[in-house]
């Protein structure tokens, strides 16, 4: 058999599951200290049944519960498995492969498992007798058991021996066999007492049956005489029978003369019943008809009430009304001169530039007819030219006229000089023109782009801005009802917590002498606490320890005995009431010597053990819980008591209670929500709670911050979108009012 894994998963410093393969050969576990390596072999303990914390470094179970840390929350489960390889069918289960776990929520409700199958902790314990592994087994050591094994006495260390050898699972059953003869020998021993019993009593049940023969003679004389004076009295009666019966005859036929004036009566009274049954219904409906007539007429009155109020609410409207029609009438006349203005600003729009049509179809006019002027002009020059050539040819004839022809050429080339350069200016005039114009063109669709741009996002920042006051609203309604059950679970935290340190619900002893600890230390620096405060348990344990305590659990734990005496002496000076005090110096201790039985089924353990408490108080707690066995059922204690006979207590979960003597105690119990043991653990988990409310509130709270600031952001999002908006349309307007110049010239 070895062992494959160990699973853990919110034990102790365990946040996460974590599985720990154990490969054939030795296995080392190795870190600085703190880090949790002596949590795997509690883990190994803890699934194997180890009840006690105090075994497992901790003050109580729900100790083993991962706490929470920066990075996790507090675990709500521990759990932990062990996974074995059953190669040499060591373990009886059918199986190759067994796996054992354990779990604990943090309500305190514990459970094993054996192949993911619920079980019993003696069946734990069965499956791994005489394997080697168990809580008090060799398996599991720890630093400070080696030293207990090697300086324990030889017949201490022949345990271990045993559980090595593989004779512990016999010597278990011949422990049970010998229990069992122990037990026929007892039931042998009374059916001899039983016998001899009856055989004393055989004598006197003689005696018994002559008294009785003589008594049955008696009963019967009894009987005879008083049939005979039963008879005497018989025809006595008869006698005044008859009488009577005369007499009785006489007073039927005075009856019978009563009766027939009865009969006339009633026939009267019947007819002024009807009378009156008639006049009933009639009253009944004229009340009725008032009733309706008073219910309209207050129905009436409520609706006039209605009728006015909703006049007075016509009248505000209506003047609120005649108000917004005349800010309307404002506006309206408002905006018709802001039309006619703009209709008179588009019709000179339209002249203007229509006038700029023409003016540039007249200069297109112009240009055409210098440059048909220019051709002109070129013919001209061409035709001097020839002229020219004519006059050079014939110099002699035509002298006077070549300085005329050259003053012509001189005045037609500067006519052509002047011409070129009005049409080179036209034509830069109208480049310039068309420039300029195409610019407009480029930046009026460059704004309508960048319009449409910033008009679109302002839309999406509006959508999230809106998103967002959506979720703060739902965030803020979030947060009331968080704040709400914080409230609940505050004011039930401080009742709890008043109700604890004003001692509330205990006897008035108690409280008394409590407070005056409180407001006196020093004279009652003795006084230790109520059994209540000293002792935790767990909740699945909580109703069995209150009922094994009983009136108990309001005993006051004293160091000695003159503390208890000082403590009497205040309660019959303030006539306070009284209170059981129990000196730890003097206290004499209860314990459970017959350890064998906790291996019967059923049995949970010794109450002692199953509590948490401060060490010094341990004689106290043996005193009260010692001798006190914790069972699962009332069936099981039954059994347990016939067989054993054990001279002690046993309590069972749900509260039923076996004295020593036999006696049972059982019945209904009402749930304790609020009982003097579970106040503690009731303190934290209310306390557990309202610090994971709060938790949940401030992160709600960063997200309403967050919402809040989206908003803040948004909102300046969308005001600089509607500057930069208004920035485009005034932009755009000058853009349009440069072009209207521009087609004007």
């Amino acid at each position: 058999m070895h062992l494959n894994s160990i699973k853990v998963s919110g034990f102790k410093s365990f946040a996460e599951e974590v599985e720990l393969i154990l490969e054939p050969g030795v296995t080392t576990i190795v870190g600085p200290n703190g880090c949790g390596k002596s949590n795997v072999s509690d883990a190994i303990r803890w699934v194997l049944g180890e009840k006690s914390a105090r075994a497992l470094r901790c003050t109580n179970m729900r100790d083993l519960l991962f706490n929470g840390g920066s990075k996790f929350n507090p675990a709500q489960k521990a759990s932990v498995s062990l996974s074995f390889t059953n190669i040499s069918d060591n373990l009886s289960v059918g199986s190759p492969d067994v796996e054992v776990g354990r779990q604990l929520t943090r309500d305190g409700e514990s459970s094993y498992l054996i192949n993911d199958t619920p079980c019993r902790l003696r069946d734990i314990s069965e499956l791994f007798m005489d394997t080697g592994i168990g809580v008090d087994a060799y398996s599991v050591m720890e630093q400070s058991k080696i030293d207990l094994i090697l300086n324990v006495r030889p017949e201490e260390r022949r345990f271990l021996f045993d559980e090595v050898a593989g004779i512990t699972k016999y010597k278990h059953n011949r422990k049970i066999t010998l229990r069992e003869l122990e037990a026929t020998k007892q039931n042998l021993v009374r059916i001899n007492d039983v016998i001899q019993g009856l055989e004393s009593d055989t004598e006197s049940l003689k005696k018994q049956a002559e008294q009785a023969e003589h008594y049955q003679s008696l009963h019967e004389k009894l009987q005879y005489s008083e049939l005979s004076l039963a008879y005497k009295k018989h025809e006595k009666l008869a006698v005044e029978y008859r009488e009577k019966q005369e007499q009785l005859d006489v007073i039927l036929n005075e009856v019978s003369d009563v009766n027939e004036l009865i009969q006339e009566s009633e026939e009267r009274i019947d007819s002024a019943t009807v009378r009156k049954t008639e006049l009933d219904v009639v009253i009944t409906e004229l009340q009725v008809r008032i009733k309706d007539i008073a219910v309209n007429a207050e129905k009436i009155e409520r609706q006039i009430v209605v009728h006015k109020e909703n006049q007075l609410n016509i009248g505000q409207q209506r003047q609120r009304a005649l108000e917004t029609l005349e800010s309307l009438d404002i506006q309206k006349s408002q905006l018709q001169t802001r039309k006619r203005e703009r209709t008179q600003e588009k019709k000179k729009l339209e002249s203007a530039y229509k006038i700029e049509e023409s003016r540039l179809s007249g200069r297109k006019t112009v240009l055409e007819d210098s440059n048909s002027r220019i051709d002109r002009a070129k013919e001209t020059v061409q035709d001097a030219k020839s002229t020219l050539q004519q006059i050079n040819t014939d110099l002699a004839i035509r002298g006077n006229r070549l300085i005329s022809i050259k003053e012509a050429v001189t005045s037609s080339q500067d006519n052509l000089n002047r011409i070129q350069e009005n049409t080179d200016a036209l034509k830069a005039e109208y480049q310039s023109a068309t420039e300029n114009f195409e610019k407009i063109q480029q930046s009026t669709t460059l704004i309508e782009s960048d319009t449409v741009q910033i008009e679109t996002e302002k839309n999406k920042v509006e959508s999230i801005y809106n998103e967002a006051q959506d979720s703060l609203r739902q965030i803020e309604s979030k947060i009331n009802g968080l704040q709400e059950s914080l409230d609940g679970s505050v004011t039930q935290y401080n009742t709890l917590k008043q109700m604890q340190s004003s001692y509330r619900g205990y006897y008035s002893g108690v409280s008394a002498i409590m407070q005056a600890k409180s407001q006196y230390p020093d004279e009652f620096g003795g006084i230790c606490g109520v059994v209540a405060e000293l002792i935790q348990t767990d909740n699945e344990f909580e109703i069995a320890i209150e009922i094994a305590l009983g009136s108990a659990i309001q005993n006051v734990i004293v160091e000695t005995a003159e503390d208890a005496d000082a403590g009497i002496r205040f309660l019959k000076r303030n006539q306070a009431g009284r209170v059981t005090f129990i000196p730890l110096d003097i206290i004499r201790r209860r314990t459970f010597s017959d350890h064998t039985l906790l291996e019967e089924p059923g049995v949970i353990g010794i109450a002692e053990e199953l509590v948490d408490f401060d060490y010094k108080y341990q004689s106290a707690v043996q005193h009260l819980l010692g001798n006190t066995l914790i069972i699962e059922k009332l069936d099981d204690a039954i059994e347990i008591k016939r067989k054993f006979r054990p001279n002690a207590r046993m309590v069972t979960l749900d509260g039923e209670l076996i004295n020593t003597s036999g006696a049972i105690t059982g019945g209904h119990t009402e749930q304790r929500k609020t009982g003097l043991l579970s106040r503690v653990n009731e303190l934290d988990v209310l306390k557990s709670k309202i610090e994971e409310l709060t938790r949940i509130k401030t992160q709600n709270l960063e997200k309403r911050k967050g919402y809040a600031s989206t908003i803040a952001e948004t909102h300046q999002t969308k005001q600089k979108l509607a500057t930069q908006l208004q920035a485009k349309q005034i932009e755009k307007a000058a853009i349009l009012k440069d072009k209207d110049l521009a087609e004007q010239n």
